[in-house]
C-alpha cells in the first residue's frame, strides 16, 4: 500500500511539473504603436537633422532642416506660420521664432529621445501644447512650461557644438581663448554665449562688461558660422568715428584690415588688434529638403 501511494505521489508531481514547463509564456504587449515617421527616423538616424511637419503627429508636408539659419528666404513664404510638429534629435539645439529674421517671441525646444528606448519619448508631436526648455518675449520676459506655438513659427535657428567662433587674445590663434556659441538669450553675462535678436546673429554688444574689450587678436570660424562683424565701439556703434568690419574667414592677426564707417567704406586700412569692443556672429543659411 505504501509503495502504491508513493508511486501515485511521484506521478502526480511529474504531471504538475510538466504542466508548469509546458505552460506558454505570455509576453507583455506593446501598448503604443510607433508613428511611421518616428520609425523612419530611428532607422535612418539622420546626421544633424531636425524634421518639421505641416500637421500634428508628424503628418503632412515635411521639411528636413540641417544646422543653420532658416528665415522665409530659404524656407519659402508658404512656410510662414506653417509648422505643427517636429522630431529633434538630442545632438541639436533648436530655437524657433514667431517672426521672420529671428525676431518676435522665441522658444527653445526640447530634444526628443528617439534612439535610446524601444518606445520613444517625444516632446514635439503637437505644437498646440509643447513643453519648451526656455524662451523669451520681445519684452525680454522669460518663458517656460507648456506653450502653444502651433502655426506660429516663421524662422528657426539650429546649431550643434560644432558651430562656434573661437577668439584668441594673441595672434596666430594663441593665448587666452573664448569660444562663443549661439544661445537663446538676448544678452547674457556668460563668457560663452549671447544672442541679440537681430537677423539671426549672436554676439556681445559690450565687451567691457566681459573684461574682453580691446584684447582680441585673432579668431577662427567653425561649423555653420558664415561671418563675424567686428566693431571698434560698444553696442555695434558706427557713429562718432566708430568702425566696423565683416570677416568671412579665419584671421590669424587683426592688424592691417579695411573698415567701414557710418557713411562709407574707408579706403585705407586699420589696425584692429586689441581694438574690438563688440561683435556679431552670423550663421549660414541652412539647406532645406521638402517631402510631400
Amino acid at each position: 500500500m505504501k509503495r502504491l501511494l508513493f508511486t501515485l505521489t511521484i506521478a502526480l508531481c511529474a504531471q504538475i511539473a510538466f504542466a508548469q514547463i509546458a505552460k506558454p509564456v505570455v509576453l507583455p504587449q506593446k501598448l503604443v504603436l510607433e508613428n511611421p515617421e518616428i520609425i523612419k527616423f530611428k532607422r535612418l538616424k539622420p546626421e544633424g537633422e531636425a524634421w518639421f511637419y505641416e500637421n500634428a503627429n508628424y503628418q503632412g508636408k515635411k521639411f528636413i532642416l540641417k544646422r543653420g539659419l532658416y528665415t522665409l528666404k530659404n524656407l519659402g513664404i508658404d512656410a510662414n506660420d506653417f509648422f505643427s510638429s517636429a522630431i529633434i534629435p538630442q545632438n541639436l539645439n533648436v530655437l524657433v521664432f514667431e517672426d521672420d529674421d529671428c525676431l518676435g517671441d522665441n522658444y527653445s525646444l526640447q530634444s526628443d529621445i528617439v534612439y535610446e528606448l524601444p518606445s520613444p519619448s517625444t516632446f514635439n508631436a503637437n505644437f498646440e501644447r509643447v513643453l519648451i526648455k526656455s524662451g523669451k518675449t520681445t519684452l525680454n520676459q522669460e518663458l517656460s512650461g507648456y506653450k502653444n506655438i502651433n502655426d506660429k513659427i516663421s524662422s528657426i535657428l539650429i546649431w550643434s557644438e560644432q558651430d562656434e567662433v573661437v577668439f584668441y587674445f594673441d595672434c596666430n590663434y594663441s593665448g587666452t581663448k573664448l569660444s562663443v556659441k549661439p544661445a537663446n538669450t538676448r544678452f547674457t553675462t556668460s563668457s560663452s554665449s549671447a544672442y541679440n535678436y537681430a537677423s539671426g546673429v549672436w554676439g556681445y554688444n559690450n565687451l567691457h562688461n566681459q573684461s574682453l574689450a580691446d584684447q582680441i587678436s585673432s579668431f577662427q570660424l567653425k561649423g555653420m558660422v558664415e561671418s563675424v562683424t567686428i566693431y571698434s565701439s560698444a553696442a555695434y556703434n558706427v557713429k562718432d568715428g566708430g568702425k566696423l568690419k565683416t570677416i568671412r574667414t579665419d584671421v590669424p592677426c587683426l592688424t592691417d584690415l579695411s573698415y567701414t564707417t557710418e557713411n562709407s567704406l574707408f579706403v585705407g586700412n586699420s589696425n584692429w588688434n586689441d581694438r574690438i569692443s563688440s561683435f556679431r556672429i552670423h550663421l549660414k543659411l541652412g539647406p532645406v529638403i521638402i517631402e510631400n
